[in-house]
């Protein structure tokens, strides 16, 4: 039986593991690479469509497996093909959902982005010419 490691050695090992890990990148934060929101933005697009392309291969559920040729074998594969396609909250219509919602997070957060820029610029300019009217 291995000797129980202390917080502080977990926390020093990972805080090596992170240092590292920067090092390896040449120093750069482990997560920005260029815009931060569009990075997010971005991940949000990729997530969606991974649950997209998931989702899609449900659509064959009870389909090509069919589970029997008796009442109990064809009401069992309309109820999995119910749970899994056909119902209005089954799995593929709540993961075709969730991409969904991933897409207009990934909108928002570009439309916020452009008004906090859109603010910024319009801050600089106002201190610009309220310097230059002095």
């Amino acid at each position: 039986m291995s000797e129980p490691v202390s917080v502080e050695e977990i926390k020093r090992a990972a805080r090596e593991r992170v240092q590292a890990r920067l090092e390896m990148q040449g120093g750069e934060d482990m997560v920005l690479d260029g815009d931060p929101i569009e990075e997010i933005a971005a991940a949000h697009e990729r997530h969606a469509m991974r649950v997209r392309a998931t989702a899609r291969t449900l659509k064959d559920v009870a389909r090509f497996n069919y589970l029997g040729d008796t009442s109990e074998g064809r009401t069992a594969t309309r109820n999995v093909r119910l749970s899994a396609v056909d119902h209005p909250e089954s799995l593929y219509n709540a993961m075709m959902a969730n991409a969904d919602a991933a897409v207009r997070i990934a909108a928002h957060l570009r439309e916020d982005k452009a008004e906090l820029l859109g603010q910024e610029h319009q801050a600089q300019y106002e201190i610009t010419n309220t310097r230059t009217a002095r």
